[in-house]
Formats: structure tokens, sequence, C-alpha cells
């Protein structure tokens, strides 16, 4: 009897080890139609979605080139973003397309209200490298911010 109640305790004890290990993920925690009732984005960005890891952003104008420990930027159908650190979520919210045609897409990314005070709402050109690179430039007077992301998954 004893044998068989340490192995359920350490089977118990795995179990909850391996939920620990889990990714959290935007897309499980929000409903696919919480701003939208359907697609937001036109055919070439829909590799907007999923899971982007934040590696560095530059200020070219300030000779700046800051690096984050971990953070993921997620964007799941229809419209929806979130920032996770640390597998915890940062901020959910809005993504609004401000224009989309064919020589540009301009994003804003507006948190929901409980999260405001700690995450402003960003205006980005979105631009791919490729299939697994991501960049979001914001110009402003004295010179152009880029966030450099990298596909997670």
């Amino acid at each position: 009897m004893k044998k068989i109640l340490l192995v359920l305790c350490l089977l118990s004890i795995l179990c909850e080890c391996n939920k620990s290990n889990e990714k959290l993920s935007i897309s499980n925690s929000v409903k696919k139609t919480r701003y939208y009732d359907s697609e937001i984005f036109n055919v070439q960005n829909q590799k907007i979605y999923g899971k982007w890891e934040w590696l560095f952003f530059t200020n070219p104008g300030h000779n700046v080139e800051i690096r984050p420990i971990s953070k993921y930027l997620e964007i799941v159908q229809f419209g929806i973003f979130g920032f996770v650190d640390d597998n915890n979520i940062k901020a959910i919210g809005q993504v609004i397309i401000s224009k989309q045609d064919d020589s540009e897409t301009i994003i804003q990314l507006i948190p929901d209200s409980v999260y405001s005070s700690h995450y402003d709402s960003m205006t980005k050109k979105v631009q791919f490298q490729g299939n697994d690179t991501l960049l979001l430039l914001d110009a402003y007077i004295g010179g152009l911010t880029v966030l450099y992301y990298k596909r997670a998954e």
C-alpha cells in the first residue's frame, strides 16, 4: 500500500512539473471574436499570426540597441495581441489596422484598459523579412526605432 501511495505521489509531482513547463499562449486565454467577427488582415499579412520573440530594438539616430531578457509578442486571430514575459501575460489588447495596402501595413496595438497604465498604445509599420523575422518600425522626429522579432514557434 505504501508503495502505491509513493508511486501516486511521484506521478502527481511529475504531472505538476510538466504543467509548469508548458508555454502560455494568448490564443488559449481569449475568445477569437473578442474584437472582430472575422479576419482583419489581407492574405499577405496573415503571416503576422503567431508568437514572436523580441530580440532587441534599435534607434540608429541615437546609436542605441537594447536587448530584452525575455519577452514575446503574440498575435492571434482576429486582431488580438498579447505580451508574454516569463510565462505571464503582461498585456492583452486589440490590433487596429490604420493602413493595409500593397506598399505598407500600419497597425496600432491598443492594450485593454486594465493594462493601459503599464503599456501605451503603439503605432508601428509592419515589415516582414522572410517567414521568421518581423520588424515593427516607428518613425518619429529624430530617428527611426525598429523592434526586431524572431518567430518563436
